[in-house]
């Protein structure tokens, strides 16, 4: 029974959820210096063979959907589970109860001393206090801010919903990409929903920094029917039927024509990165990178600003699966291999959208306002205690708080002068 006693305490215990906490901190990191997802080959040819080794025993290439990170996580929701649960009802316990003020009457504590009864109601009322209950004999107190004791326990509760909802959002949200450029519809995966882009708007600074993209897009039904049209920028998506839409980022296109002989076999657009491939798959194009102004450097092409000024592409060339040309040419140019030949021209923009559907994201949130407000209450709502202690001759009053006590003595002590200048006026009156 001891044993099993200690290893709740261990579970529920602080010190393991700060370092839970630190070691998710400390492996996100990891997860956002490492690139995820990438291929075996990436890896190697970026991190040598041995860290690779390492990287994928580790799953460091998937970080947040490792056995050892979601392991971390669940340990970590335990033990916020069980702090919560064990801690409420002593938290809810202090709220209720007054202290029965023992250590609290010391000089530091003192307030000050007042003749007789006094007025002890209308100036425990005018400090901000209750009326002041009976608690022992002569002793009488009164407390405000109860709440604060909620505090940690009310972080507790919104970092909890924040991991939990997070992970659930991650594991069973919807999420989809749809790409293109202007006058492109395409169909949410899995839905009877389609968007169709109708401008894309790519805003850049003087110093040719993207400022801000704007995709203007409408929504439609299965029947083709536009249900709702808004414009889609970073930072502020487009919503529709718990549906987010999102701009992710943007690229380079051009219409690409290919030619067997005579015979046009393709004509369409053809994206940044994307490869086409002949149906005998004997001739394959890919899209390698762009440069709407290039210029020719000692380390290679650039481009020098980000408008169709000078549009060069670089493509490469594979026949019957090998590569077998590569070059940087400028748009509307013509490229022949053997019987294939292809061209490409109009150089355009893209925009790429990232849809999703996340209904946990609404109580995410909640877990945040949550965390916030108990921030709030820690800081701004300290519990305090105001005891009188009543004698033949003297009422002598005191104060305790656990935090900021002096800082809370002087205030008030600015509140009894008040009191007392209050109740002069009233004499003289």
């Amino acid at each position: 029974m001891r044993k099993i006693n200690k290893i709740l305490g261990m579970i529920k215990s602080m010190k393991l959820g700060v370092i839970l906490l630190l070691m998710l901190g400390v492996t996100s990191v990891a997860g956002t210096m490492i690139p995820q997802n990438e291929s075996v080959q990436f890896y190697a040819q970026n991190y040598g063979s041995k860290f690779n080794n390492l990287l994928q025993l580790l799953e460091l290439d998937n970080v947040y959907y490792s056995w050892w990170y979601a392991f971390i996580v669940t340990l970590l929701i335990i033990n916020l589970t069980t702090c919560i649960i064990t801690r409420l009802p002593s938290v809810v316990r202090q709220m209720k109860s007054i202290p029965d003020g023992s250590g609290a009457f010391t000089e530091k504590n003192l307030l000050f001393e007042v003749e007789g009864e006094g007025a002890i109601e209308n100036l425990s009322a005018h400090m901000g206090f209750k009326k002041l209950k009976n608690i022992h004999e002569n002793i009488y107190a009164s407390r405000k801010n109860n709440i604060g004791y909620m505090g940690s326990w009310m972080l507790h509760l919104g970092i909890l919903m924040i991991i939990v909802f997070f992970a659930l959002g991650n594991r069973f949200a919807y999420e989809t990409n749809l790409y293109g450029v202007p006058g492109t519809m395409g169909q949410l995966e899995n839905t009877d929903l389609f968007m169709k882009i109708n401008s894309f708007d790519a805003k850049f600074r003087d110093d040719f920094t993207a400022e801000q993209y704007i995709t203007n897009i409408d929504i439609l039904n299965n029947k083709q029917e536009t249900v709702k049209t808004g414009d889609v920028s970073v930072n502020s998506p487009l919503r529709y039927n718990h549906y987010s839409f999102y701009q992710n980022s943007m690229g380079y296109a051009v219409n690409l024509k290919v030619y067997e002989g005579e015979e046009k076999i393709h004509d369409d657009v053809f994206y940044q990165s994307e490869v086409y491939v002949s149906n005998g798959k004997k001739f394959a194009v890919q899209f390698m990178n762009f440069y709407p102004d290039m210029e020719m450097t000692g380390e290679g092409p650039k481009t020098a600003t980000p408008y169709f000024n000078n549009p060069y592409m670089l493509y490469a060339v594979f026949y019957e699966g090998y590569m077998v040309d590569m070059n940087v040419v400028p748009c509307n140019s013509s490229i022949k291999y053997r019987e294939f030949s292809f061209k490409v021209d109009r150089p355009q923009e893209f925009t790429l959208i990232n849809i999703r559907k996340d209904l946990f994201t609404p109580f995410a949130f909640l877990g945040a306002l949550i965390l916030i407000a108990g921030i709030m209450v820690t800081f701004y709502f300290v519990p305090v205690t105001l005891y009188a202690v009543k004698t033949k001759e003297t009422t002598i009053y005191y104060i305790c708080s656990k935090k900021n006590n002096e800082i809370t003595r002087t205030k008030l002590l600015l509140k009894y002068d008040d009191f007392k200048r209050g109740e002069q006026s009233n004499g003289l009156e």
